[in-house]
């Protein structure tokens, strides 16, 4: 899969949770980087990593998806989650 279409994949997550009442924690982070100056496309693209970092965490350590440390990333934004 290219890049490209990763991205993708991730930006569309990052929607989905946008409209999901169990995620709201995720449009709370997503107005705070649009406060700081972010334009929303820039700042989707910053949660999208924040979801590939976990993500890669679930498939990496065979463990469920943890709202707790995904959340714990999305606060640190806008920087950005090690890899």
């Amino acid at each position: 899969m290219s890049s490209k279409k990763v991205e993708v994949v991730f930006t569309r997550m990052v929607q989905q949770q946008l409209r999901d009442p169990a995620f709201l924690f995720v449009k709370d982070h997503l107005d705070r980087l649009k406060k700081l100056g972010y334009k929303e496309e820039q700042a989707i693209q910053l949660i999208s990593a924040c979801v590939a970092k976990e993500m890669y965490q679930v498939i990496e350590s065979d463990r469920p998806f943890d709202k707790t440390l995904y959340r714990k990333q999305l606060e640190a934004l806008p920087n950005l989650p090690d890899v």
